[in-house]
């Protein structure tokens, strides 16, 4: 306040998202910010509204807190797992999302990111850098002005209140980022509040949950946390993992209607979307913008993280999705097609939060069809095992080789596809083998709408065999839009979403092209030759 006088005026507020396990002294403080210096601050909080995620507001007398259940059970109440380490969804939906939605419902669409990191906690600037989307500035003040610890700590000394909770307590009291030691510290203080983490761990478990979803950290129980902390022994060398929250849930497209208000001295420009007319589907269920729609298929231009939560609950009986392998792709002969997300670590990342985004919205007994590289399998096996139950691994044997070291590999002429399930409804028809053979891959790299495009036909087979004529396929990463197109050909409906805006240009004409053969053939006429988009027929192997 005191540095940046000309931001404090009538459009400056403060907004603090509650999830109800904040420490109290968090509270306290930010009330007393708002009667000492007159900082408005609006106390905001995760409810449900008409089964989705929606926010309300409240304020310092009526935000809830610890002893009684608030926000964060009301969230777990619809969720199929815990969040943990991987999956940080309490962050995202709890906090930045409704700050998000909040700052859309009173018409701001433009901000820039402004982060806390001190500048002797610079590694965590370059962690949060590293996530942000292109269109989001990020903004580090104290970071960049060499502001540390020490010299904030001396800040709050000159004055005669501050946020009295100790440094390895922390905010969100038993929170599964914090190292091992400070947690059983706080249950040895507060047995009380420790218990509401081990019971959330049993209630998941009397649901069903089983493995990774059924705990906040792999291999570690509550319980056992509490039983340790009557006679703890502390490793004060663990670091807790590092907090990006500040990143999360801030992904987001311009939405017509709204005005854009000045925040901060350079407002950051927001995506420009088609705004074509919208149908049924996305009128009923998605705030966001849709690039595409017709009777049959929804096409979503941006996050899958930021589409997902504003889908229906419980809706699709299907997913089936060509995710980025992990394998940092970036193009074949002079072929420059990089896959945005494609790098390792960031891959895999990416693919357990958009996962986890999805389960409440997928049939109790939905089915999963995952693509990965025999190279990355492993690692994608591990994020989807936290979720749904991988039963089977399939293989797509192209009859044909593919890039790799001619002289001293074997030809790389398959992909593996991870097969699931929530549920025990059964695939359809006979039980087939578990290699898929006789579909080639489209066209070639040069020629492809897409570099790593699936044949329709083979996108249909799974979708006959996992989707129920009518219901609904979601594609968190449609690329050119086969898994659409496959759909629409065999009376499924679907949804996709795709971050690259040249793809939702490919997959519009595709679905676009597909509907006009289909009304043709509604109206008698013959669909061209070559044109049924469906290339062979799968012959799994028996």
């Amino acid at each position: 306040m005191d540095a940046n006088p000309q931001t404090f005026d009538d459009d400056f507020c403060v907004v603090f998202a509650n999830t109800g396990r904040e420490h109290e002294a968090t509270l306290d403080f930010g009330h007393e910010v708002e009667m000492r210096w007159g900082v408005k601050i609006v106390w905001l909080e995760y409810c449900r509204e008409n089964d989705a995620h929606s926010q309300k507001v409240v304020s310092y007398e009526t935000a809830a807190r610890r002893n009684a259940p608030g926000p964060f059970d009301a969230w777990l109440s619809i969720t199929k797992t815990l969040p943990n380490v991987r999956a940080r969804g309490c962050s995202s939906d709890l906090k930045t999302r409704i700050i998000k939605r909040w700052l859309k419902s009173i018409g701001v669409e433009t901000y820039e990111d402004y982060v806390g990191i001190r500048s002797d906690e610079a590694h965590r600037k370059l962690e949060i850098l590293a996530q942000m989307p292109k269109y989001i500035t990020g903004k580090f003040p104290l970071c960049d002005d060499g502001t540390t610890k020490e010299t904030v700590n001396n800040w709050w000394d000159a004055h005669d209140f501050r946020l009295n909770i100790p440094n390895h307590q922390g905010n969100c009291d038993m929170c599964f980022l914090k190292a091992k030691w400070k947690r059983l510290s706080i249950a040895q203080r507060e047995p009380q509040h420790a218990q509401w983490w081990a019971d959330w761990e049993r209630k998941m478990r009397e649901r069903g949950v089983t493995g990774r979803g059924a705990q906040w950290i792999d291999g570690q129980s509550y319980e056992g946390i509490i039983a340790a902390s009557q006679h703890p022994e502390f490793d004060f060398s663990e670091q807790d993992v590092p907090c990006s929250c500040a990143v999360s849930g801030y992904r987001d497209a311009d939405d017509e209607g709204h005005k854009t208000i000045k925040l901060m001295d350079a407002p950051l420009k927001t995506l420009e979307l088609p705004q074509d007319a919208t149908g049924a589907f996305h009128a009923a269920h998605c705030s966001l913008p849709v690039y595409y729609e017709d009777a049959a298929v929804t096409i979503y231009h941006a996050d899958s993280r930021e589409v997902i939560p504003e889908l229906p609950l419980q809706k699709f009986s299907l997913m089936a999705t060509d995710p980025p392998y992990g394998m940092a792709f970036g193009g074949f002969r002079g072929v420059e097609q990089n896959v945005r997300a494609d790098g390792a670590r960031q891959g895999i990342r990416l693919v357990r939060s958009v996962v986890f985004e999805a389960m409440p919205h997928m049939k109790e007994d939905a089915h999963f069809y995952v693509f990965c590289h025999w190279e990355s399998w492993p690692d994608f096996y591990d994020a989807l095992t936290a979720y749904i139950n991988v039963k089977s691994s399939l293989i797509w044997w192209k009859n044909r080789g593919g890039m790799g070291d001619t002289e001293m590999e074997y030809a790389r002429d398959y992909e593996v596809i991870l097969y699931g399930a929530t549920g025990r409804r059964p695939l359809a028809g006979k039980r087939d083998g578990a290699v898929i053979s006789g579909i080639s891959p489209e066209g070639n790299i040069k020629t492809r709408c897409h570099p790593t495009q699936k044949p329709e036909g083979l996108m249909g087979y799974l979708i006959e065999k996992s989707c129920p004529p009518g219901e609904w396929v979601l594609d968190p990463f449609m690329g050119s839009g086969s898994t659409l197109v496959a759909a629409k050909q065999r009376g499924r409906r679907a949804v996709g979403i795709e971050l690259n805006e040249a793809y939702c240009e490919s997959a519009a004409k595709r679905c676009a092209s597909e509907m006009a053969m289909c009304e043709a053939e509604n109206d008698g006429t013959e669909r061209p030759p070559g044109t049924s988009g469906a290339e062979g027929e799968a012959r799994p192997n028996e």
